[in-house]
């Protein structure tokens, strides 16, 4: 029942760690390998967007609306046993045999997840970037080109401000 970092799993008995837990490689790379693979959901949303029709905008929202779904289950993956580290070097950790993981599966359902975010992330932000400005009158689609990419990031900014009380309260 480990998933990458569990017994059994890539990181743990048998696997790349040895019977010890986790490698201090396997340790050190699972974090950037989160932002890899973020960013890899990423561009084939964006990829999927160019080759599918523009969704209406009351789609587009309704769809970025249910994303919000998916922040429960991100929380569930982070909790666990060793104070929501997982079995990744983070500090803490569970006894022996003590799953690292509020979710059966070990890694691969938050791997999962992580590749659903990135990839519904690039599709609806490619979607809304390429159909706001087809919304307003042509002396305004420069205003609206120029300004989006200052909301996404102020829109970034809340979020990573918000994230920081979140994680917090998951220790």
């Amino acid at each position: 029942e480990g998933g990458l970092g569990g017994e059994g799993g890539l990181g743990g008995e048998g696997g790349l760690g040895g019977a010890g837990g986790p490698s201090a490689l396997y340790a050190a790379l699972f974090v950037p390998s989160l932002f890899v693979l973020f960013n890899v959901g990423d561009v084939l949303g964006r990829w999927f967007a160019a080759l599918t029709p523009l969704l209406g905008a009351r789609a587009l929202l309704v769809l970025s609306g249910a994303r919000l779904a998916l922040v429960p289950m991100a929380m569930a993956c982070a909790l666990g046993s060793s104070g929501g580290q997982g079995d990744h070097g983070g500090g803490g950790g569970g006894g022996e045999g003590e799953s690292a993981h509020a979710l059966p599966g070990g890694d691969v359902p938050a791997l999962a997840l992580l590749l659903l975010l990135g990839a519904s992330n690039g599709y609806c932000a490619s979607c809304a970037f390429m159909a706001a400005p087809l919304r307003v009158a042509q002396a305004e689609m420069e205003w609206v080109g120029r300004t989006m990419p200052l909301f996404l990031n102020i829109g970034l900014t809340i979020g990573s401000l918000l994230a920081l009380p979140l994680e917090r309260a998951l220790d």
